[in-house]
């Protein structure tokens, strides 16, 4: 299962979201599909010293943490061993995926998580800003993630994203194993 969220804010503070998985292949929001551990569409979700581990978008984007057409905050968190497969067009984001919205992550770790897809598709093995958002990365750490591009971040589709005092290391993709725009 996974925690959807439609219509205001949610708040995750000092918590663990584990071990969860987004089967589906339709969006019951008329939004995408994915978001393993956390699925937000329209929304503002807010995660603070929290833990989002093992989680999976089996046909879809965002293993760990997915948010469309809403706006995500991360901070002094852990996003590792998630994993996101879609089998159609360019998306991923096996960690955190944003589409169509804004997300600021800071003072957190990214790492270990997987964005795959048929025909060289799944992007941003640790994060993934699509669709014009706009992203924020400050002091976090981005490593050991993988994808077909963008190993550790991928930024496609009008996409806006600032990288400040990061450290992006150890990831590996077809195209763009560290960063991949």
């Amino acid at each position: 299962g996974e925690t959807t969220f439609r219509g205001g804010t949610v708040t995750v503070v000092d918590s663990n979201i584990l071990n969860n998985q987004a089967l589906g292949s339709t969006a019951p929001t008329g939004g995408n599909t994915g978001g393993g551990g956390i699925y937000s569409f329209k929304n503002n979700v807010v995660v603070t010293r929290s833990t989002i581990n093992g989680n999976q978008a089996t046909n879809g984007s965002g293993g760990g943490i997915f948010v469309e057409q809403g706006n995500l905050v991360v901070a002094d968190s852990t996003v590792t061993n998630n994993s996101a497969f879609k089998s159609t067009a360019v998306f991923g984001g096996g960690g955190i995926a944003c589409f169509t919205g804004t997300a600021t992550i800071s003072g957190s770790t990214i790492t270990g998580n997987t964005a795959l897809g048929a025909a060289f598709t799944g992007g941003g093995g640790g994060i993934a800003s699509s669709l014009n958002s706009t992203m924020t990365i400050n002091e976090t750490v981005i490593s050991g993630d993988s994808a077909d591009i963008g190993g550790g971040v991928v930024n496609i589709y009008g996409s806006q994203t600032q990288i400040s005092r990061s450290t992006i290391t150890g990831n590996s993709s077809k195209g763009g194993g560290g960063l991949h725009t």
